[in-house]
């Protein structure tokens, strides 16, 4: 999938919140309601683990309106890594009132318009087992809706790394470094 050719709009919606438009195939699809957006949020069905896992991975966040009951919860994870198809989608984020504690908490990683040898580099780098004690993936349905490729790629490549990291620390663990 050619990322660099996916082009996206930011307009405001009804309520007069942003919603954001993907134009796609000469067809645009919006990623979040025109009418609406804020409803995603209370929409989400996810549950927040911070006890449990201290990685928490999004798959997916458009304007970031999947992510606001994350707000209360964002210090108590050691890292999240947000992963979105949308180059540049960060500055749009930034600017929302809504969604801008994404962008301003330094736990939190935004990698936006990847293509997947830069994104597998980024990950590996920050997928760190000796750091963490459990990883949560949570995913966006709409953009995994939009760009079901993209995110199936993203998630072939996060196994990929925890695979190979999961193997490297059991060789270190049997033969020591």
């Amino acid at each position: 999938m050619m990322i660099k050719n996916i082009h996206y709009i930011v307009e405001p919606a009804k309520d007069g919140n942003s919603t954001l438009i993907v134009q796609l195939n000469g067809k645009e699809i919006p990623l979040h309601s025109r009418i609406n957006p804020l409803k995603e949020s209370d929409s989400q069905a996810y549950e927040l683990n911070p006890e449990k896992f201290d990685l928490l991975l999004v798959l997916g966040c458009g304007l970031g309106y999947n992510l606001i009951k994350l707000k209360d919860h964002s210090g108590r994870f050691r890292q999240i890594v947000v992963i979105d198809i949308l180059k540049g989608i960060e500055s749009e984020i930034s600017v929302n009132t809504h969604t801008s504690f994404l962008h301003d908490v330094e736990n939190i990683t935004i990698l936006s318009g990847m293509e997947f040898a830069e994104l597998e580099e980024a990950l590996s780098g920050l997928i760190d087992f000796e750091k963490i004690k459990g990883m949560q993936v949570i995913e966006h349905p709409q953009s995994l809706r939009i760009f079901p490729e993209y995110y199936r790629e993203v998630k072939i490549l996060i196994k990929k790394i925890i695979d190979k990291k999961a193997g490297d620390k059991a060789t270190i663990k049997a033969f020591g470094n």
